[in-house]
């Protein structure tokens, strides 16, 4: 075997289990990041809407505030 053939074996060896904890951690994060996500939703879902209403003044009167 060429020492080019046993480089690519040793750092197949090596970088797969690396590999393997990459993609855990990130799947790990994606769920975190998922069940975040659906509890702000049903947060916002469940969180009234607030209705602004508009309250009319009595009208001033010019005279008076002179």
């Amino acid at each position: 075997m060429s020492k080019l053939q046993l480089l690519s074996l040793f750092l197949n060896d090596r970088l797969t289990p690396a590999d393997v904890d990459i993609f855990g951690a990130v799947e790990k994060t994606v769920v975190e990041y998922q069940e975040e996500n659906a509890l702000l939703r049903r947060l916002l879902r469940i969180t009234p809407e607030i209705k602004l209403c508009r309250t009319e003044s009595p009208p001033l009167d010019r005279d008076k505030v002179r």
